[in-house]
């Protein structure tokens, strides 16, 4: 997949738009709703909860995306936009 310059602008308007990173993946389980989630934010503000599952194969699918998630933190994305713009990407 190549990315255009339209997808750049794109992706940096909403890295500038969303709360700013960096996020982090919380390292336990939470409630939300009667739900156990894997909460992903900034210093604690939630951002996404993702539902953990009932058994335990969902249980590491859960906290990868989390992780991916918060890797994808708004301050990593408008990085990697000026990497790629300034020709290092």
């Amino acid at each position: 997949m190549t990315l255009t310059p339209d997808d750049l602008e794109r992706l940096e308007t909403l890295a500038k738009a969303a709360t700013p990173g960096p996020w982090q993946r919380s390292g336990v389980r939470q409630k939300l709703m009667g739900e156990d989630c894997i909460m992903v934010g900034p210093d604690g503000f939630l951002i996404v909860a993702l539902p953990i599952g009932k058994y335990p194969k969902e249980h590491a699918g859960a906290f990868n995306d989390a992780a991916y998630i918060a890797a994808c933190s708004p301050d990593k994305i408008l990085a990697l936009i000026k990497m790629v713009r300034e020709g290092r990407g």
